[in-house]
Order: C-alpha cells, then structure tokens, then sequence
C-alpha cells in the first residue's frame, strides 16, 4: 500500500511524472481475486494529485480469454479517482480524439478489439 512506502513511491511518482511518462492500471489483480486492479488505487491517486497525467491499461492477457480482462469495470474505477475525459492516441493516425466516460465505457464493454495501437491518457479535475 502507498502508505507504507510514501516517500520512496512520491519519488518514483515525481521522476516518473518529470520524465512525460504514465503508468499501467492493469486488470490481472482482479483476474486473481484482489479488489483493485495494479497498482492499488491508494498509489493512482497520488500520482493525479502529483500531476501525473497519463495512464495505460493492461490486463497481462496471454490467452484469449484474458485479453482485455475486466475492463469494463476501469471507466467507474478510473472516474472514483477524479479521471472523467479520456484522449484515444492512435498512432497508426497520429490523431488525438477526447472521449466522455460514456464513450469510454461503452468501449471497455467490447473489449477494445485493437489494443496495441491505442494509448489512452485522461484530463483529471480534482
């Protein structure tokens, strides 16, 4: 949990942020029981409130069956931590599109067809 490592994860955290990268919410956790996908939402939120401003998804998905493993669920996961627009990057377009969490979660509930060409970051209002 965040709290027992603060001040190692803020400085992760910070060179992270300083360096224009984002972490990965991944959905495994869930796929074996933990109540929050990886990292645990305590460590999410400090990176918004640090000014973290981009974040992937993943679900480890080495089978078939596991590809895009619960991701429904992200879109309320994500907006419980202040995250209510997301930005579709397609780099195959080298395109920027904003989406609303409707959008979004109607496409979670397909189970994004073409993830590894899509990067998803977000505009956080704490």
């Amino acid at each position: 949990h965040y709290r027992d490592y603060s001040d190692l994860l803020d400085a992760i955290l910070r060179m992270i942020i300083e360096n224009g990268k984002g972490i990965e919410v991944n959905t495994a956790g869930l796929k074996y029981g933990m109540n929050d996908p990886n990292p645990h939402h305590d460590i999410i939120k400090r990176y918004l409130e640090l000014g973290g401003e981009i974040i992937t998804i993943g679900s480890d998905g080495h089978c078939p069956e596991h590809m895009a493993y619960d991701f429904h669920k992200l879109p309320d996961f994500l907006s419980s931590l202040g995250v209510h627009y997301y930005k579709f990057h397609n780099t195959k377009k080298n395109e920027i599109i904003r989406y609303s969490y409707n959008f979004v979660l109607l496409l979670c509930l397909i189970h994004f067809k073409v993830l590894s060409s899509i990067l998803i970051s977000y505009e956080y209002f704490p």
